[in-house]
């Protein structure tokens, strides 16, 4: 027996150092600023400020916050004992967490099926070990159901102790809402267990009457103690009022729902789990079944909600499965080794990737310390180095590094509170395509400086509508003065840091350009030269991947292939998902312009996207029929044209390795097919030009540019739809409406065109009519700035119809 538990003992030693392991990540989330920055906020005034401090645009508005408790003691904690305090207890919390959920899983289940489904369940969750209040919440779950489980089967006495719990819960994080769920279940679980147990033989547990009274008692009592919080009854309200604003919804990453491999990952561990209770039909709990139902809802409404299922379904699986497990296997040596070996295994898989620094798809290191691959760290420096403070507008993920870094001199537009009026969210979505935004807060707000990140830099598809159109940012009144693979600094001319612009200006480089429309804008020999010269100081102050991108591209452009490929191999080695795409890419591009065809080819087939490129696919299809291999030419060949088979220049190589082929019936329909297509490249011409002027509201030349897109190619939908739209706004609504209308006939799923006919049928008073049209603009894009737009006319709508 002594040599069973010492057995037990080491695998438990391995599991939670695995989980320490696990968890013992630098700090890279960028909330962390946040919390850190309002936890020396309340220390260092001594309380709640009456109102915003940190975001200009709330000046006027009282001072709230959920997570005071978790902010103070962990900024105390960075006082202290640095970032690697902050880590160590991170990681200990998490470890903690998986402490009694192994304690709560072993009341039940065996050992050697608890260790292994809990590792899998950190594995899973790992992307959620950051420096968020989340982990307390993680703590706070697995603390309240060992606490209730330990009443429940053993009749323990640590349920007491829950009412702290709960105000330390209240104090902590607003998802305190959770234990009316939580304690719901074991009320109707205890009240419905017995008269299942009679009526269908069953033997699962229950809280008696006497524990029943008992906990409800508690109950209340911790209720009444966990309104001892700033916000008071107001803190079991807060995440939902987040969850229930469509702009977070949308806008948001971790409040979409999840898609691809993370929704297959959670249905799976639901499915699994689920059909546990049938297997463990005679034993399950219908409190356990009630405790999972909303923690399994819960991820399909936000994937920041992914690991909840996971760390209060994992004790719950284990328990099923262990109760039909054969008794006589639950101390088998051969058992336990193998458990350990299984422990071992996926602990040294977890750490050989997690130790790296940042890997292609992965932002955490291994390690303490704070990692800085999502903040403006150089563009801050910058900052304090050349003095400039007051105001600036920034992105919503960069005003939580920059309170960190320069509060009180220093104040943001928005931060991750995100608790600014929902119109100025709107505008900070659509101020990169409408530069007129900037100008207007400016007039109301008077900030002096702009820090944004760049956009996400990929070479697009060279068959894309949309290829030659700029959309960087940019405005007259204002100088880019610093950028990096991250960010951009703008000053304002005129303004009192015009000294720092006069030195620092970027006068020919826009690195938020993408590369296509770089390349369409290169001017003659002295532009290039002009550019070269920024480049070149950019990669000697901040040795960016966009800058070598650049380079490569220049390169390109100017013929010299062999320093092009040399720069952007660069960045393929070294650069970030960010920019390894792009980087592959253009190496396919350039090797097969220099005839390197299994190079172009290796590149080609390491991007991602490359399945869903036509250009790509033809290209790939052309480099196997150079090569003689004409059926395989064909395969991507047809890919592409399955993708668009408007996609013109396919067609001849199609024909040509046909013609090879002998398939004499494949020759007659692509020759049929490609006489029916025109070369619309002029018609893209017009309809880039058309797209320019009408984001410059220049409606004359807007309508006058897609006319002649349409008469080169009247069969696209999408210029029939802005051509409705310049209408519109020229108010000729019946030109407007025979566009849109145009455009349905040609797709029948456009979107805009749903959209622009709603808008007419709303002001010519067909209410009925406009809903209709709006909703399947929404059902068509469900996200989006125009589908909140959408949605309000809805609401105004129906209200006008049914006051």
């Amino acid at each position: 027996m002594s040599k069973f538990f010492t057995q037990n003992r080491i695998l438990i030693f391995f599991f939670l150092s695995g989980i320490f392991l696990l968890a013992f990540n630098k700090i890279h989330d960028t909330d962390a600023w946040l919390h850190l920055s309002l936890g020396k906020l309340i220390w260092t005034t001594k309380g709640f400020p009456v109102q915003e401090q940190f975001v200009y645009t709330n000046f006027d508005t009282p001072f709230r916050y959920t997570s005071w408790l978790f902010a103070v003691l962990f900024y105390l904690l960075h006082q202290f004992t640095g970032a690697f305090g902050l880590v160590f207890i991170k990681a200990s919390i998490i470890t903690t967490v998986f402490l009694f959920l192994l304690k709560d899983s072993l009341r039940q289940g065996k050992i050697y099926i608890a260790l292994p489904i809990l590792f899998i369940a950190a594995i899973v969750s790992q992307s959620r070990f950051v420096l968020r209040p989340d982990i307390m919440l993680m703590f706070f779950l697995a603390s309240t159901f060992y606490i209730f489980n330990a009443y429940l089967y053993e009749n323990k006495k640590y349920v007491y102790g829950f009412p702290l719990l709960l105000c330390l819960w209240a104090n902590t994080h607003s998802s305190v809402n959770l234990i009316f769920a939580i304690t719901g279940a074991y009320l109707v679980g205890s009240l419905c267990q017995p008269i299942l147990n009679k009526k269908f033989g069953l033997e699962a547990g229950y809280l008696t009457t006497r524990q029943l009274n008992i906990f409800l008692s508690i109950l209340a009592f911790s209720i009444l103690l966990s309104l001892i919080n700033p916000n008071g009854i107001g803190q079991y309200l807060e995440g939902a009022q987040v969850l229930g604003t469509d702009f977070f919804k949308q806008e948001l990453s971790e409040l979409l729902p999840p898609s691809g491999e993370l929704k297959f990952i959670i249905i799976f561990f639901e499915t699994t789990l689920l059909a546990s209770f049938i297997i463990n039909r005679k034993k399950a709990s219908l409190t356990d079944f009630l405790i999972i139902l909303p923690f399994l809802i819960m991820p399909f409404l936000a994937r920041r909600f992914f690991y909840l299922p996971f760390i209060v379904g994992a004790p719950i699986l284990i328990k099923n499965i262990s109760a039909v497990i054969a008794p006589r296997s639950a101390g088998s040596f051969k058992f336990l080794w193998g458990t350990l070996a299984f422990l071992l295994g996926c602990l040294v898989l977890s750490v050989k990737t997690h130790w790296q620094e940042i890997s292609y798809n992965s932002i955490k290191n291994f390690g303490s310390g704070f990692n800085y691959v999502h903040m403006p760290k150089e563009a801050v420096d910058f900052m304090d180095n050349h003095k400039i403070i007051g105001r600036t507008f920034n992105s919503f993920a960069f005003g939580q590094y920059i309170i960190w870094t320069g509060h009180p001199l220093r104040t943001v537009f928005v931060d991750a509170r995100g608790a600014v009026p929902i119109n100025l969210l709107e505008k900070l979505t659509l101020f990169r395509e409408r530069p007129a935004i900037i100008s207007e807060l400016y007039q109301k707000y008077k900030f002096e400086t702009i820090l944004i990140p760049t956009k996400k830099f990929t070479t697009g598809l060279p068959d894309e509508i949309f290829r030659d159109i700029d959309a960087s940012f940019s405005h007259p009144d204002w100088a880019l003065v610093y950028w990096d693979d991250k960010s951009m600094l703008y000053l304002r001319r005129g303004g009192p840091f015009s000294h720092i612009i006069t030195e620092n200006e970027y006068r020919f480089i826009n690195p938020d350009m993408a590369p296509q429309v770089f390349l369409a804008t290169l001017g003659g020999y002295k532009d290039r030269q002009n550019k070269m010269m920024e480049i070149k100081r950019n990669l000697k102050e901040c040795n960016s991947n966009t800058a070598q991108l650049l380079s490569g591209l220049l390169h390109l452009a100017s013929g010299q292939y062999g320093e092009a490929i040399a720069d952007i191999e660069i960045v393929a080695k070294r650069g970030s998902d960010k920019f390894k795409e792009s980087a592959l890419g253009i190496l396919g591009d350039l090797y097969f312009k220099t005839g390197q065809l299994d190079k172009s080819l290796e590149n080609y087939f390491q991007t991602s996207g490359y399945k869903r490129s036509p250009s790509i696919l033809h290209n790939i299809g052309n480099i196997y029929m150079q090569k003689g291999v004409d059926q395989k030419a064909v395969q991507f060949f047809e890919k592409a044209l399955n993708i668009n088979e408007n996609y013109r220049q396919v067609y001849p190589d199609l024909i040509a390795s046909y013609k090879k082929l002998k398939k004499t019936k494949k020759i007659e329909g692509a020759q049929k097919k490609y006489g029916s297509l025109t070369d619309d490249q002029l018609a893209k011409q017009y309809f880039t030009n058309a797209v320019k002027a009408h984001v410059a509201n220049d409606l004359k030349t807007a309508a006058s540019e897609y006319n002649k897109s349409l008469q080169e190619n009247p069969l696209v939908a999408i210029t029939h739809a802005n051509l409705g739209f310049v209408y519109f706004d020229q108010q000729r609504l019946d030109d407007s409406f025979n566009h849109f209308t145009k455009a349905l006939e040609i797709d029948p799923d456009h979107a805009n065109a749903y959209y622009g006919l709603g808008m007419i049928y709303k002001d010519n008073g067909q209410a009925e009519k406009a809903i209709v049209h709006l909703e399947k603009y929404c059902d068509l894009e469900p996200r989006g700035h125009y589908n909140r737009m959408a949605k309000e006319l809805i609401k105004q709508l129906t209200e006008e119809k049914h006051p």
